[in-house]
């Protein structure tokens, strides 16, 4: 369970969240949506520990993230998105092993292999620099990373840019699957047919309008 309470985020002097509360049971996909500038990306920083809150509450099954934040980040998968997020020269498998030691799971060579293989990218590609990357093969790595089941809650940040109808299907396949299993998603997207390909709640944020002086 996730628990967020009043969560406020100013930026320089301007409200980009303001007193924001929910609550994501286990087997919940929960839909992000709202203009650009409503703050959709800056919830998702701060639920991925990027940002800090002005002020507020997360509890992640009863615990306040921030008393053992090592603990927490052991148990999110996180999407931004191509292009950013993995170092250019390494291939697939060893981004993967690399991330995977650095947040203290220790994901062996066979299971990366295995991870990456799963999302669609062909064995002859998974071999090659990520620097030399399509946007789809991109997606998918970032998928590979944020997508495990041993994760209990995903968050993801436009999941199917540049991906193709492959890629999207395996995408809701793996969303269906962690749901069942009483995974947590928590996404944003701006694809509103891939969103209600799942039973899902709905959070609209919207943009805080400063007064003009």
């Amino acid at each position: 369970m996730l628990k967020v309470t009043d969560l406020c985020y100013n930026n320089g002097g301007l409200n980009i969240l303001n007193a924001l509360s929910f609550l994501l049971n286990a087997g919940e996909f929960l839909a992000i949506t709202g203009e650009n500038g409503s703050g959709k990306s800056t919830l998702l920083n701060i639920l991925a520990t990027v940002l800090q809150p002005t002020r507020g509450q997360i509890l992640f099954h009863d615990r306040n993230i921030y008393h053992d934040l090592s603990r927490y980040r052991q148990q999110i998968g996180v999407s931004f998105g191509a292009p950013s997020g993995f170092y250019p020269r390494l291939n697939a498998i060893d981004n993967l092993v690399l991330f995977s030691h650095l947040k203290g799971n220790g994901l062996s060579r066979a299971a990366a292999k295995y991870l990456v293989l799963e999302t669609g990218l062909k064995e002859v590609d998974i071999y090659k620099p990520y620097a030399n990357y399509s946007l789809g093969m991109r997606q998918r790595l970032h998928l590979a990373r944020a997508c495990q089941a041993h994760y209990p809650l995903w968050i993801v940040d436009e999941p199917t840019n540049g991906l193709d109808s492959d890629g999207i299907d395996f995408l809701h396949s793996k969303i269906e699957k962690h749901c069942a299993n009483n995974g947590m998603i928590i996404c944003v997207s701006h694809d509103k047919n891939f969103i209600d390909k799942h039973q899902h709640r709905e959070i609209k944020l919207l943009k805080i309008m400063e007064d003009k002086k």
